[in-house]
C-alpha cells in the first residue's frame, strides 16, 4: 500500500501540533529533507515548513566548536510559553 493513503488530511488553518514538530526534527536535522518533502510527509505546505523552521532553529557548537543550526521543537515550545505567560501577567 502506498503511503499517501495513510496520511490523514489536515483541515485549512490548523496549527502544527508537537508530534508535526517532532516529525519536521527528525526530517529536518537526521535526513535532510528540504522543505517540500517534509510538507508532503505533513500535508501542508512548504512555507509552513520553512517559517516553523526559522522560528524554531538554534545555534550550538559541535565538538570542534564549529557553529552548526538546528531544529529545536523544544525551544519553540518554550518560547510559546513564556509569551503566553507574559500576557497573562500583565493582563488586568
Amino acid at each position: 500500500m502506498c503511503q499517501s493513503n495513510c496520511n490523514i488530511k489536515r483541515s485549512k488553518g490548523e496549527h502544527l501540533s508537537y508530534k508535526d514538530r517532532v516529525k519536521i526534527e527528525h526530517l529536518y536535522n537526521q535526513q535532510d529533507k528540504n522543505f517540500s518533502e517534509i510538507g508532503r510527509e505533513l500535508n501542508c505546505d512548504r512555507t509552513t515548513v520553512s517559517r516553523e523552521i526559522k522560528k524554531g532553529t538554534v545555534e550550538l557548537r559541535d565538538y570542534e566548536w564549529k557553529k552548526v543550526e538546528v531544529y529545536s521543537p523544544e525551544r519553540l515550545c518554550q518560547q510559546i510559553y513564556e509569551k503566553v505567560m507574559l500576557k497573562k501577567e500583565f493582563s488586568f
